[in-house]
C-alpha cells in the first residue's frame, strides 16, 4: 500500500533470492502486465526467471483460437512450476479464467529423451503430433518436427531453438541444438525434454470419448446435428480446428487452475485488486 510507479516491483525482488516458491503476480491488464515483467527483469536478482503468463488474445466463441505464441507461453510457464522450478509469473487476470490438465497430467506428456537411451521413433512420432505438432520439411517454428532417415528435428515449446537428435539404429546418438535457418548445430546436449505444443491430445481414446460428448454439448446447446457430425468429422481427420481450444472440457475430465500449480509454498500478489 502506498507503494507506486515501479517501486512494488523492486520491493518484491529484493526478496526474490529468499523465496522458497514461485511467484504470481496478477495485473489488471495485459498493458499493465507487460510493464511489471519489464521492471522485475530489471530488478530480479540474477538467475531469477519472470515469465509472461498471457490471456487469449482473442475473444471465446467468436471463431478464432488464441495465436501459438500466447499457447507456447503458457505451457512453458506451466511447465516450469509442474517441474519444481520456481518462476516469477506476471499475469492479466483475464489469462487466470480458462482452465487447464493439471500439473501431473501435462508432466506426463512431456517426453525427456537422453542421450544413450533408446527410442522409440515411431512412437514418438505419434505421440508428439497427437499432442498438437505439426509435421514440416523443417522446423523453423516452435511446435514442427521433421524425420530425415535416423535424424529426428523437434521444435519444442520452451526452447529458443529447435533440437537435433541423431539416432544410432534405436538408440539416442546425440542431441543438439541448432539454428533453424542455418541449420549448423550450436550445443551439444545430454538430455532434451519435449513439451506439448498444446492441452489438448488427441489421441484415439480422445477421438473415441468425442462422439457421446459432443453429443451432449450439441444437445445442451441446441446446436444442429449436422454441425456437431462436421466437427467430430474434421477433428478426426485433421485434428485441427478453430478454437481446438475449447474442447478441452469435452476431452479432459478433471481440469484445473492456474493456482493449483503453486503448490503450498507459491506466493500471490494482487496489484491494483481494485481493479481486478
Amino acid at each position: 500500500q502506498g507503494l507506486v510507479g515501479s517501486s512494488a516491483a523492486w520491493l518484491l525482488a529484493q526478496g526474490m533470492s529468499d523465496r522458497e516458491g514461485p511467484i504470481l503476480w496478477v495485473c489488471p491488464d495485459s498493458v499493465s502486465a507487460v510493464q511489471v515483467a519489464e521492471e522485475l527483469r530489471l530488478f530480479a536478482p540474477e538467475g531469477c526467471q519472470v515469465l509472461d503468463y498471457p490471456q487469449w488474445d482473442v475473444d471465446p466463441y467468436k471463431g478464432y483460437s488464441p495465436s501459438a505464441e500466447v499457447c507456447r507461453a503458457q505451457l512453458q510457464a506451466r511447465y516450469l512450476l509442474a517441474s519444481g522450478e520456481h518462476p516469477v509469473l506476471v499475469a492479466p487476470v483475464r489469462a487466470l479464467l480458462q482452465k487447464m490438465v493439471s500439473a501431473e497430467r501435462l508432466l506426463e506428456r512431456c517426453e525427456r529423451i537422453v542421450v544413450g537411451t533408446e527410442l522409440h521413433r515411431s512412437a514418438l512420432i505419434t505421440a508428439l503430433i497427437e499432442r498438437g505438432y505439426l509435421s514440416a520439411e523443417r522446423c523453423t517454428e516452435p511446435g514442427t518436427l521433421a524425420m530425415r532417415g535416423g535424424v529426428l528435428d523437434v521444435f519444442t515449446p520452451g526452447r529458443e531453438m529447435p533440437v537435433r537428435i541423431e539416432l544410432w539404429g534405436d538408440e539416442v546418438d546425440s542431441i543438439r541444438s541448432f539454428d533453424p535457418y542455418t541449420q549448423r548445430s550450436i550445443d551439444a546436449l545430454d538430455e532434451v525434454v519435449l513439451l506439448p505444443a498444446r492441452d489438448l491430445v488427441l489421441d484415439e481414446a480422445a477421438l473415441e470419448r468425442l462422439p457421446a460428448r459432443l453429443k451432449e454439448l450439441a444437445e445442451a446447446r441446441e446446436l444442429p446435428g449436422r454441425m456437431r457430425i462436421r466437427l467430430q468429422e474434421e477433428l478426426a481427420e485433421n485434428r485441427v480446428l478453430q478454437e481446438l481450444e475449447l474442447f478441452v472440457p469435452l476431452l479432459e475430465d478433471s481440469l484445473v487452475d492456474i493456482f493449483s500449480h503453486l503448490g503450498p509454498q507459491g506466493m500471490l500478489v494482487w496489484q491494483q485488486p481494485e481493479r481486478i
